[in-house]
């Protein structure tokens, strides 16, 4: 999906609508996202497939468009709750998907 797809995708969504993202990250992986992908294989998820409610979108200040979900698909290492935000800049990586459900 391109910038423009994505934004008119996000544009028709309501806060707290349900959402399926097929993401795939780029850039360099931290230690951070290497423990997380380490916890979600163990746990059997698919590491590119996010299900969540949606929370927002926005541009950084390189005109980035961003989006974010609360995603029970992962964890919060700091909390060890299973609900955690996930943050999604298709820019750095690659948005093979998003869908209302």
């Amino acid at each position: 999906m391109d910038e423009a797809q994505t934004a008119a995708l996000l544009a028709g969504l309501s806060e707290g609508a349900e959402v399926e993202v097929v993401y795939e990250a780029g850039g360099e992986r931290t230690p951070r996202a290497e423990r997380e992908a380490s916890r979600a294989r163990l746990a059997g998820a698919d590491l590119q497939r996010l299900r969540g409610r949606y929370v927002g979108s926005w541009r950084n200040q390189r005109g980035e468009l961003y989006f974010t979900i609360l995603t029970p698909d992962r964890d919060d290492e700091r909390t060890g709750e299973q609900e955690a935000y996930r943050s999604i800049n298709p820019s750095v990586g690659n948005l093979r998907a998003l869908q209302a459900l």
